[in-house]
């Protein structure tokens, strides 16, 4: 009786080492306490030496109303992964990190894929491809498990982790680590349904040489015996497929057509562009000879709603939808009343025409809240009352709780009552600036910024000409003109490369009427600005 006693006396105590060994590296949920604000993630260089090294920048979090927190420096630009308030990011050498508001960043693996890892399963556990191709499951807490070897590309799906392996073998793995083959012979995995068409993500398309297959991790959805050309969408729970047909990428159109589950396929348009899944009342919207047209799937009604039209946005919440019209006027379509036509179903109401006192250039929600941009630049905010002017945005986006907009450094969020707070006052202080993982705005020097005419102390002339983003020309003197791409873009200098030479040179502005150009030997020429 006392050595069976002394047993369990000794189990539990194992017990309880073990439950406390494991909290002790489990991350503390404090997810809920930034749940509800729009939170920020910088990235900037931590000195003029090290904003030359692509690698070496700053992360830090911005809450509103509270200074910047630095998370860490060292760090891979874009590299974050959140969930919640918990993030993941590398630094240079390949080494992957933990950190929360209340926890100092640790280092969790090492030797991981850029980019390639995330949170799953709630931010109970991290996946990650390793630099030798494997695929690594760490929960909180244990040692990380090698699920497989030879992986090629990786899809997370919320309950599932798709991997493609180097021969061509696609398997599923839930949390636990337990793998499943799903199909071989595949040529590529991505994820099936494009997020910009309000599709459930929980799917993944593998493309095989003779078929395509959606699947949802654990069986095959449907098979497509040509293999989808152009975009899909899984809708319904699953129950449909849309995708386009006989897809020409340079129009970017196909015929839209809508699959059954059960089997039967119909063609709904046979010049079709953009589409949009509404989830709320069921219904498709599309593009088809410059008309929006929309079926609903309740009644199997279709009706030509507006046109011709040049850009469409339908809110998630309320179903409405809003159309930008060819001639630039803005008409906003509400979910109607029964019509007889479609057996006592809402049928979309006539357009009504937004009085706008410019043209309309881009239309969108975030949540029930219509926002447009005019065609001198001004977004605005439609009510029921009326427009109210936001700003002339530089940069902004979008999702269901917020508008983050940037305009002369400053980013502001409005809510969906349309209250405004001011998120950053210094924008131009960072290299680059994320709401969540969405990058927001990239700060950086551009070819524009340096374009021009340049004469150095002798009055020897050069002529910068840009190409587009990330292409230009330098003439020196008299010579022939050179091409150049842009490598890399900071917030003080462009890393480019001339064509035919392998070195790199640095383009830099002191102020705004001098350029320094610097060799790849540290060699320096400082150019005046020409008089134009």
């Amino acid at each position: 009786m006392r050595l069976l006693q002394i047993l369990r006396s000794v189990i539990l105590f194992h017990m309880i080492i073990t439950i406390l060994a494991a909290c002790a590296y489990t991350p503390q949920r404090a997810g809920d306490r930034y749940a509800d604000q729009a939170v920020l993630w910088l990235y900037t260089s931590g000195s003029e030496e090290d904003s030359k090294d692509r690698s070496s920048f700053s992360l830090y979090m911005k809450v509103p109303g509270q200074a910047a927190q630095l998370i860490a420096e060292h760090v891979l630009p874009g590299s974050h992964r959140i969930y919640e308030s918990h993030v993941l990011f590398m630094d240079e050498d390949a080494g992957l990190y933990y950190a929360s508001p209340d926890q100092q960043p640790y280092k969790i693996m090492d030797g991981i894929q850029a980019y390639v890892y995330g949170f799953i399963d709630q931010g109970r556990r991290i996946f990650a491809l390793t630099e030798k191709q494997e695929l690594i499951l760490k929960t909180f807490g244990a040692s990380e498990r090698i699920l497989a070897d030879q992986i090629s590309h990786v899809v997370p799906l919320p309950d599932r982790i798709i991997a493609l392996r180097e021969d061509g073998s696609v398997y599923a793995y839930d949390h636990t680590g337990e793998g499943q083959l799903l199909a071989e012979g595949a040529v590529s995995v991505s994820a099936a349904s494009d997020p910009g068409y309000a599709a459930d993500p929980a799917y993944v398309y593998i493309q095989r040489v003779e078929d395509g297959l959606i699947t949802d991790g654990e069986e095959t959805i449907f098979r497509i015996p040509s293999g989808l050309e152009g975009a899909a969408a899984v809708i319904d729970g699953g129950e449909r497929l849309l995708y386009l047909n006989r897809y020409v990428p340079e129009q970017g159109t196909g015929s839209l057509m809508l699959w059954d589950r059960g089997g039967e396929v119909r063609q709904l348009a046979e010049q079709a562009g953009d589409y949009f899944w509404d989830e709320s009342r069921r219904r498709i919207w599309y593009l088809s000879d410059e008309y929006l047209h929309v079926y609903d799937l309740n009644a199997e009604f279709s009706k030509q709603a507006a046109g011709p039209v040049r850009h469409y946005a339908v809110s998630p919440l309320s179903g409405a939808v809003a159309a930008v019209l060819a001639d630039g006027k803005l008409v906003t379509i509400t979910s109607g009343e029964q019509d007889s036509r479609c057996d006592g179903a809402a049928a979309p109401a006539e357009p009504v025409v937004v009085q706008t006192e410019e043209e309309v250039r881009w239309v969108g929600y975030y949540g029930e809240q219509l926002v447009y941009t005019t065609s001198s630049g001004q977004t605005l905010l439609h009510t029921t009352e009326g427009s109210e002017l936001l700003a002339r945005f530089s940069h902004w986006l979008y999702d269901d709780r917020y508008l983050i907009g940037m305009h002369e450094g400053r980013i502001t969020a409005w809510d969906q009552e349309s209250r405004s707070t001011m998120l950053l006052n210094d924008a131009h202080s960072y290299d680059w600036i994320y709401y969540g993982e969405r990058l927001l705005a990239e700060v950086a020097l551009r070819i524009a910024d340096v374009a021009g005419t340049w004469l150095d102390e002798d009055g020897m002339r050069l002529v910068i000409r840009g190409l587009g983003s990330k292409r230009g020309s330098m003439q020196f003197g008299d010579g022939e003109a050179g091409y150049f791409t842009v490598r890399y873009a900071a917030r003080d200098h462009l890393l480019i490369r001339l064509a035919g030479r392998p070195e790199d040179l640095y383009l830099s502005l002191l102020g705004d009427e001098h350029l320094v150009l610097t060799a790849a030997d540290g060699t320096e020429r400082i150019y005046k600005r020409a008089v134009k």
